[in-house]
């Protein structure tokens, strides 16, 4: 893998999957700010039909989802994780984040 880039340099050269590793570890390294410049630019590949597998799709809008969650933007978690319902209806782990984002769950 290649060194990370600055926050400020361009990311459209790195892999979707380069760029999910870099998140997940910058997630692990508590670098925040990172790991949403990395989310924000696999979403964003997502929304402009960049990325061809479904099965990505959904682990990208998962990891948002997520990383929203973990952030405290309950509301933002939840938008993501009906995206991912919108393709695949059954997730089980997207529903049962909803339930529990939406106090239906504990």
């Amino acid at each position: 893998m290649s060194p990370k880039k600055s926050s400020k340099e361009d990311y459209s050269s790195y892999t979707s999957k380069e760029l999910f590793d870099y998140f997940r570890e910058a997630l692990f390294e508590n670098e925040i700010d990172f790991a949403e410049t990395c989310i924000n630019e696999l979403i964003r590949r997502v929304n402009n039909n960049e990325v061809q597998s479904e099965d990505e799709k959904i682990r990208y809008l998962k990891a948002m989802g997520l990383f929203k969650e973990m952030i405290n933007d309950e509301d933002g978690a939840r938008q993501y994780f009906l995206r991912v319902l919108s393709l695949k209806p059954d997730d089980e782990e997207s529903i049962n984040h909803i339930k529990r984002l939406s106090g239906l769950e504990s």
